[in-house]
This record gives C-alpha cells, sequence and structure tokens, in this order.
C-alpha cells in the first residue's frame, strides 16, 4: 500500500555515525593483520582476505542459511536484481568496484547479527567507508522494490487468507492480524524521553500486518517508543488509506489486541470487566488464537535480522 514506511526506511540517516567501534583478534592463515592509528592508540583490525569468493562461495546450504539467514537461491536471485540496477555504480574512479554480491552479502551480514560495523567491514575485507557505501545502496535497493515484497493482497488472495485464518481461530473474513514492536536503540541526543517505552528503554516502533503464513503484507515503523499503539496506528499508511477509501478492505477485517481501537475493520478483543458472557469469552479465546501469529511473525524477524533486536547505531 503507498505511503507506508519500510522498516528499512531510515536506515540511511541512522547508520551515518555508527557507535560499536569494538574489534577482535584471532590468529589464523586466512586472516592478514591491518594496524592502524586511531587517537594515537594503535589498533588492530582482522581483515578476511577473499571472504566471498574463497569461503562463502564453498559454503553448503546449510552453512549458508545459517550465516546470512536465507537460502541461497533465495540470496541470489536477489543479488541478481541489484546487480541489474543503476544502484551499483559502473564506473568507481579508481577504487576497486565492489560486486553486487559482496554488497549484498555484506549487508545482511550487518543486518542478521550484532557485530560492529568496523567487524564486518574487516571481515569482508573492504575499509569502513566501503562497507558503509554497501549497507546504503542495498537498502536503498531493497526500498525500491519493497512495495512488489510488502503488498496488500488482491481480491482472490484475501478469500484464500480469510478461508485459511478462519481454520485456525475459526473466525471468519479475517485476511491480516497487526501489532508492534520496539526495536531496542541507543539513547538519542535528542528528544530522549520520548523514546522511552513502558519497558523502560530508549526504542523505535514498527507496526505489522501479517497473513496466515507470517507473511508481512503492511509494515509502518520509525516513531518514537512511548508512542502509544492506538496513536501508532492512526499515523499509519493503512489507516489513512482505509480511512479515505473503505473499500480496500472488501468487507474483510483485521485482529488487534486490546490496544487498538475497535472499528469496523479492525476487530479486538471484548474488556474484560468481570462481566463478559461465555460466548464473549469464546470470542476473545478465538482473537488470541487467531492473533498468536502476528507475535511469532515479529520473533522470526528478530531471530533471522538480529540487528532489530538492538540497533546500535545514534540519531
Amino acid at each position: 500500500m503507498d505511503g507506508n514506511s519500510s522498516m528499512f526506511g531510515d536506515i540511511e540517516g541512522k547508520t551515518q555515525k555508527l557507535m560499536d567501534f569494538d574489534t577482535s583478534s584471532s590468529s589464523s592463515s586466512d586472516f592478514s593483520f591491518v594496524e592502524q592509528d586511531n587517537c594515537k592508540k594503535r589498533k588492530i583490525c582482522l581483515r578476511v582476505k577473499n571472504y566471498v569468493e574463497n569461503i562463502v562461495r564453498e559454503y553448503t546450504e546449510v552453512e549458508f542459511k545459517a550465516d546470512f539467514r536465507m537460502s541461497r537461491s533465495t540470496a541470489y536471485k536477489i543479488i541478481n536484481m541489484f546487480e541489474e540496477t543503476s544502484v551499483i555504480p559502473q564506473h568507481t574512479t579508481g577504487r576497486e568496484k565492489i560486486t553486487a554480491e559482496k554488497a549484498f552479502l555484506l549487508s545482511v551480514w550487518y543486518l542478521s547479527n550484532q557485530e560492529s560495523f568496523r567487524q564486518v567491514s574487516s571481515r569482508f575485507d573492504v575499509t569502513y567507508s566501503s562497507a558503509h557505501r554497501c549497507l546504503i545502496r542495498t537498502v536503498n535497493f531493497l526500498l525500491s522494490i519493497k512495495s512488489d515484497v510488502i503488498r496488500w493482497p488482491s481480491l482472490e488472495e484475501m478469500e484464500t487468507i480469510s478461508a485459511n485464518f478462519e481454520k485456525i481461530g475459526g473466525i471468519k473474513k479475517v485476511i491480516g492480524c497487526i501489532d508492534g514492536t520496539h526495536i531496542e536503540i541507543n539513547k538519542p541526543r535528542l528528544n530522549q524521553d520520548s523514546y522511552i517505552n513502558r519497558k523502560g528503554y530508549h526504542s523505535l516502533l514498527m507496526q505489522g500486518v501479517v497473513n496466515n503464513k507470517k507473511k508481512f503484507i503492511d509494515v509502518f515503523c520509525g516513531e518514537p517508543g512511548s508512542m502509544h499503539d492506538a496513536r501508532l496506528l492512526r499515523k499509519s499508511g493503512i489507516y489513512r488509506t482505509i480511512l479515505n477509501n473503505a473499500n480496500v478492505m472488501k468487507n474483510y477485517i483485521i485482529l488487534g489486541d486490546s490496544a487498538y481501537p475497535n472499528l469496523d475493520w479492525l476487530v479486538t478483543p471484548f474488556k474484560d470487566n468481570g462481566k463478559l458472557s461465555v460466548r464473549q469469552k469464546e470470542f476473545n479465546k478465538k482473537i488470541s488464537a487467531t492473533r498468536v501469529i502476528v507475535e511469532n511473525s515479529f520473533g522470526l524477524l528478530k531471530c533471522r535480522f538480529r540487528r532489530l533486536k538492538k540497533w546500535k547505531t545514534s540519531m
């Protein structure tokens, strides 16, 4: 749907000044050491020579998926698309050209792990600034294709999705479940209090709607962690789109928890005031049994892309 912010939407600005500059060292014949002078302190960065060419390409399918959180076929399908875009420069004015393959794998590694940016650049044997450019180019490419991947279902797809949701909890006409999650961040320089969530740490909010297969069909993120789920919904593209055109829902519904308002197209549990009827309690159980799918989806997303557990950048 138009107007949605991608989960990667603010990455370009927020990765400009990475805060975590830890380095590690080890001894191996595969590694060479590069000494760097930093504030009159000598630091040793571990460089992996030809990591992609000599190591990654020799991975088994299991090893590749374990490190890059997707199958090799999926990764190289995306890389081939990446290669055909103008995002990867054909001329580098004297600098060594970094291939789409290396740029993409470096970026996925960064997003899938909690290594510092300097550690990632050393692993892929590129300079710190080159690694940063790889990440920005990869993210810009992903943003350019996001509407092909994170998209609202067609009417035919809605029928299939709702039939499958009904099998889960017995509720008819459901095409998605909505929820929010917190992405922990370092304390920002400005408006620090607005980023403190109810659990007491600084975060950005991400709102997602998923279908019965745990696929995201709508994403909105970037608001400060103190914002309530109901307000986050009202600021999102999906809310504005449906408000302006109710036909978008085709008489189908989305399920949310009690933090959301109960609307024509957004169904939430009955508030438990101690006087719920048996039918109301049963309906709440059905919503809970169905909605667990969105909670699982966020869990899988953060397990796959561990950077989302804590985004160690300055803002």
